[in-house]
């Protein structure tokens, strides 16, 4: 047949040439003039097999879009039950933070006073019986923390065996309660259980004190009769001393414008003000000053004495002559045994005081160098030679000095007195005697300060002996304390709950839902989704410190509510062990905070429990508070990891395969591997999880909690009046029925639900 050229039929089997030179069927280029013109555009059947086909995607677009979407869902139902069920397991782990933090706080307060018994035995008089006052209190807190610690324990462990039933409570109403949410009205109500791994928590054995509390007490015991003995020796010297300083500071300068050291060297001298000071108060005075004072005095004196030189005329009256070379052989000897006085401070701070006394009369200079020494002119002959004042005396120089002698050779008979200057010891001894016996002298005074000095030093050596026996004591109970305080440092609940690698929650949507049917069946229509089951797993991460400082913290409100005090009597002991036995609750809401802070929570502690202690300044309970901070310090006290747990979604297959006991390994196999499953075994499978799953919950429900659950209460002292502290958890109301119905329900249903599943259904997809 011929082939019509122009738009005509074209012979079977022949071809014609495209514009590239390729060759076309002549049948297909026919149909796709039928669709297309020949300058590229659209002929009318075209455009609606275009529109058609646009419209078939944008509905089958429309569709997926709807079934994912109404799929996704359940996933969202299950990532909430998980994290509802792992909650759970983060509300234990701070409940048990608590009892930790309670039970650390409680053997530091025991330790403390134990270390603050030491301190108190240090307080003079009253040291002894406030000491054992307070040992008694830490023992009382120690009894108290062994309370705690087996009530805690016991609360713990029950608390953890119903951790399961209570994931699975919190899972189930999360579920439904999210299912109505984003359900139907008509649609049936989800299904939900968690699976907390591992299901099995590890027990709590007990907290057991350390042994070196114990032992800070044993020797707290031991060494609280010395440190109160050598406190009462302390204090009964440091009074001596404070009479001594008194007593000398008085005589130097405090009684102005009475007579004193200080008014004599100005009256009788022409001293340098400088040389000369004045003291309002015995601040800032030592006896250092009247030394200072003294020697400058009499080296004035010297230096305006005639005599000096032992050249004096004698005149009409040899008498005053010998008293001016007296007066400066006394002033010289003065100025060189005032040399030897010192005083001067140790390494310990002890102060020590050397004022020489000087000769009051005859009896002290024969008692000095002065009688012994040979410094006085010797006149005549050999068999009879007289002794002088001075190269002056008329005798002496009409017969020569051929030699000197002493005063003791002269009473011994080896010289005979000059009949003129009639000089011997009694003259001498006669400068000092007149101006010492006499409130107007300068001596005087001087001879009160010597004497004050002496028991000063007296007083300063015992307590120095004093103090160095009892900070011994001190040593040894610090010592052991921070000992003790160095095995604290580990946790007293290593809590292992169940959930603690995550909870898994497998959510069913146990509803069909028919397919919307859109563009007229043109989407196929008519279709039903079936029920939908979703897995999720959340485990636990670490959130903002501070919330667990705010928790610790909160502890004490309920401390500041259950104030206390103590009647006492009138003992001074008493009032002052009252006053420290009221700071024990301060004391334990600032050591709580060594949960927290670790060193700077515990010296707050103890400074709650210090300020009822009355310590005398400069005294040794001053110096043994300081050493108890600072072994505080030394010590290095940590604080625990308090991170606030969170519960978080987690990809399933992590937590599964942490757990070692392997509760949900088939289920993890299934999820990794479930494309290569055939189709009709995916019902069973499923049904056979949630079987070992119901069942695995069902062994660990021994124990129903409900309402408030209190952990333990805590008495600290045993004293009429002390507030007893419960430490207690809220729970849901009666949350243990609510639970066990939710949990047998739940297992009935999931049994009912595998029972209807259509094989072959992918549950997965």
């Amino acid at each position: 047949m011929a082939r019509k050229r122009e738009g005509g039929i074209v012979p079977r089997g022949r071809t014609t040439a495209r514009s590239d030179g390729a060759a076309v069927p002549h049948v297909v280029a026919g149909y796709r003039r039928a669709l297309f013109e020949d300058d590229g555009g659209f002929t009318s059947l075209g455009v609606v097999v275009a529109m058609l086909l646009a419209v078939a995607l944008v509905l089958a677009t429309a569709r997926v879009y709807w079934v994912e979407s109404r799929s996704a869902d359940i996933q969202f139902v299950a990532d909430a039950g998980a994290l509802a069920a792992e909650k759970v397991v983060a509300d234990y782990l701070t409940v048990a933070r608590v009892a930790d933090a309670t039970m650390l706080s409680m053997s530091l307060l025991g330790l403390s006073l134990y270390a603050v018994s030491a301190v108190a035995a240090c307080i003079p008089a009253v040291g002894a019986g406030v000491s054992r006052g307070v040992l008694e209190a830490a023992d009382s807190v120690m009894d108290a923390r062994d309370r705690f610690a087996d009530v805690a324990t016991e609360s713990l462990n029950a608390l953890q065996r119903a951790l399961p039933f209570l994931c699975v409570y919190a899972a189930s109403s999360t579920v439904a309660a999210n299912g109505e949410a984003t359900g139907d009205a008509d649609s049936a109500t989800p299904l939900g259980i968690a699976i907390p791994l591992p299901l099995a928590g590890i027990e709590q054995a007990g907290s057991e004190v350390p042994a070196s509390i114990a032992e800070t007490g044993e020797t707290a015991r031991e060494r609280i009769p010395s440190i109160s003995e050598g406190s009462d020796a302390v204090e009964e010297a440091s009074r001596e001393m404070d009479e001594a300083k008194r007593i000398a500071f008085e005589a130097d300068c405090g009684a102005d414008p009475s007579y004193c050291l200080y008014q004599r060297a100005a009256s009788l001298s022409t001293i340098a003000s400088v040389d000369n000071p004045l003291y309002a108060s015995m601040d800032g005075w030592t006896f250092s000053v009247p030394l200072q004072r003294a020697r400058a005095y009499y080296a004035a004196r010297l230096a305006r004495e005639p005599g000096r030189l032992g050249g004096v005329e004698y005149g009409s009256d040899p008498s005053e002559a010998v008293r001016s070379i007296a007066r400066a052989r006394f002033y010289a000897y003065a100025i060189d045994t005032l040399a030897s006085g010192s005083v001067t401070r140790d390494a310990q701070g002890v102060v020590h005081v050397d004022l020489p006394t000087l000769p009051a009369n005859a009896d002290d200079v024969r008692a000095s160098t002065l009688y012994a020494a040979n410094e006085w002119p010797l006149s005549g002959a050999s068999g009879q030679m007289v002794l002088h004042a001075g190269g002056g005396c008329p005798v002496a120089m009409a017969q020569g000095v051929v030699g000197y002698g002493s005063l003791s050779s002269l009473d011994g008979g080896a010289f005979a007195r000059c009949p003129v200057c009639s000089f011997d010891v009694q003259s001498l001894g006669s400068v000092p005697a007149a101006s010492t016996s006499i409130d107007n002298g300068f001596e005087h005074y001087w001879r009160i300060i010597a004497a004050a000095a002496r028991d000063y030093s007296d007083a300063s050596q015992r307590y120095d002996e004093a103090t160095r026996s009892a900070r011994v004591e001190v040593e040894a109970v610090l010592g052991a304390f921070s000992e003790a305080l160095g095995e604290l440092d580990a946790p007293r609940f290593d809590a292992q709950p169940p959930g603690r690698y995550g909870t898994v929650v497998i959510a069913i949507d146990p509803s069909s839902h028919a397919v919307p049917q859109l563009g007229g069946g043109l989407d196929g229509g008519g279709a039903q989704m079936g029920a939908r089951l979703a897995i999720s797993a959340a485990t636990l991460a670490p959130d903002d410190p501070t919330l667990a400082d705010n928790l610790i913290a909160s502890l004490l409100g309920t401390l500041a509510e259950d104030a206390w005090s103590q009647e006492v009597g009138a003992d001074p002991s008493q009032r002052f062990l009252g006053s420290v036995l009221g700071g024990v609750l301060e004391g334990w809401g600032g050591l709580l905070l060594a949960y927290c802070a670790g060193t700077d929570g515990l010296l707050a502690g103890l400074t709650g429990i210090l300020a009822g202690i009355p310590v005398v300044g400069g005294s040794l309970s001053q110096w043994a508070e300081t050493r108890l901070r600072e072994t505080i310090e030394l010590a290095g006290l940590q604080p625990a990891r308090l991170e606030m747990l969170k519960p978080v979604t987690c990809n399933t297959v992590h937590v599964v395969m942490a757990d070692d006991a392997g509760t949900l390994s088939g289920l993890a196999r299934l999820r990794e591997g479930y494309t290569s499953l055939p189709g009709e075994q995916s019902g069973s499978v499923v049904t056979g999880a949630f079987e070992g799953a119901v069942g695995m919950v069902r062994t660990y429900m021994d124990d129903a909690v409900e309402g408030e659950y209190t952990i333990a209460t805590i008495r600290l002292l045993d004293v009429d009046g002390f507030p007893e502290i419960p430490i207690t958890v809220r729970l849901p109301a009666s949350v243990g029925d609510r639970v066990s119905d939710a949990v047998f329900g739940l297992a009935r249903r999931v049994e009912l639900w595998g029972e209807t599943l259509p094989g072959g259904v992918d549950l997965w997809r």
